[in-house]
């Protein structure tokens, strides 16, 4: 699953990017964030899974805006009406 089919799942207008490792690093430390590839054990019994990892990060979200500037950074615990309002508030902005 790419990373864009799977911010799809939370809503379909969010866009997933992603880039190179080098890319992903880059803006991973400007942002002061600490993401961690986790590779999952290997299942003999199924080949495919030793392919499979995950990555372990904070719920921070980091909304950045259509010019490609940080616009806001929401930290977690997450409330949801506060999230929308947040959100809607940005949507506003550039709509």
């Amino acid at each position: 699953v790419t990373l864009d089919k799977y911010s799809k799942y939370f809503n379909k207008h969010f866009t997933g990017l992603s880039g190179s490792k080098a890319q992903t690093d880059l803006l991973t430390k400007s942002l002061g964030v600490v993401a961690l590839k986790i590779e999952k054990s290997a299942n003999s019994a199924n080949p495919e899974q030793e392919k499979n990892y995950v990555y372990d990060h904070s719920g921070t979200l980091f909304i950045i805006n259509p010019k490609g500037q940080l616009q806001a950074i929401l930290s977690p615990p997450h409330k949801t009406d506060q999230l929308i309002k947040d959100y809607r508030a940005i949507l506003n902005k550039y709509s």
